[in-house]
């Protein structure tokens, strides 16, 4: 006997509750047709995952989509000829045209097509209404407020009106510096005046220029918490101090080279005049010295930045 044929003859004589009875299903399909023990072994698979509840419980006319609905989920697991034969059997058991199925599914996929199309025709025409009214709403307030037509304003982002200059042509060279520049050229004037200020008397045990030119490594230690995402466009300033960075950072070496050499001049002379000169000479490379690494870090940092900048 045919799979089909027996699966008619058990839902004639057994009813359509037998489909979730495996073990039912097995034992009158292998009685009735033992040469299609394949496709059986799969029904009672089916079953026993519970495939074939709904067919057993709806009504007469959710059949067809019941039978669709468990052979869609058996071949997630089963291979597309055997679920075929299966789906075939049972709608020859229940008296079913493929045709007919097929037709459902055709009229259910073109309802919902035409309702996405009226969804969407729905959401675009609310969309350009909202526009409309938003636009609308936005021009009379703005007429209202300044008696004259709005202007459309084009913006850019944040960047870009940062790096707009004012509108009188003037532009702040000193807000547009990193916080590290704007403290490095306080700390230059400061040390720079003020070591020539406070040691008058060129005592060589003098410690307070010293300490003035210590203050370099506080815009050094400001420059490590720049971020590469609030680094600003490339401008001429910031290029104008690296190269007054690099300029100074050169002239101190130079200088501290020629104080080495004056010293060992003065080490081999004698005389208080030249004992008292040559710890002078040695004061001032000190101050050199402690200004060298803070100048030599900055330089690199503000080349970093620079690069940076260009890449931004």
């Amino acid at each position: 006997m045919e799979l089909k044929d027996g699966l008619k003859y058990i839902l004639i004589n057994k009813g359509r509750d037998v489909l979730a009875d495996p073990m039912a299903l097995k034992s009158m399909l292998l009685d009735l047709c033992p040469e299609h023990t394949i496709d059986i072994s799969i029904l009672v698979h089916t079953s026993s995952d519970h495939y074939f509840d709904d067919l057993a419980s709806c009504d007469a006319s959710d059949i067809p989509n019941a039978i669709r609905t468990a052979s869609y989920r058996m071949k997630e697991s089963y291979a597309e000829s055997a679920v075929d034969r299966i789906n075939s059997a049972l709608l020859c058991a229940f008296d079913i045209a493929e045709e007919t199925v097929e037709e459902s599914e055709n009229v259910k996929k073109q309802h919902n097509h035409s309702d996405l199309n009226t969804v969407s025709a729905a959401q675009k025409k609310a969309d350009q209404l909202s526009d409309i009214h938003g636009g609308a709403i936005g021009s009379t307030s703005e007429q209202k407020e300044t008696g004259k037509k709005p202007v459309p304003e084009v913006t850019s982002g944040a960047d870009d009106r940062e790096d707009t200059p004012p509108e009188d042509g003037k532009v702040s060279w000193w807000k547009n510096l990193y916080l590290y520049e704007k403290v490095l050229l306080i700390t230059l004037v400061v040390s720079m005046v003020g070591v020539s200020i406070v040691n008058p008397q060129k005592d060589p045990e003098y410690t307070l220029d010293l300490i003035l030119n210590a203050l370099i490594y506080i815009p050094l230690l400001l420059s490590f918490t720049l971020r590469k995402a609030t680094v600003k466009k490339s401008r001429p300033h910031g290029i104008l101090i690296t190269v007054l960075v690099i300029g100074l950072f050169a002239g101190v070496c130079m200088d501290f080279v020629s104080k080495g050499k004056l010293l060992d001049y003065l080490r081999i002379k004698s005389g208080e005049e030249a004992h008292t000169r040559y710890l002078w000479q040695q004061h001032l490379a000190l101050e050199d010295l402690i200004l060298l690494p803070g100048l030599g870090l900055l330089c690199i940092q503000q080349i970093r930045h620079r690069i940076i900048e260009r890449r931004h």
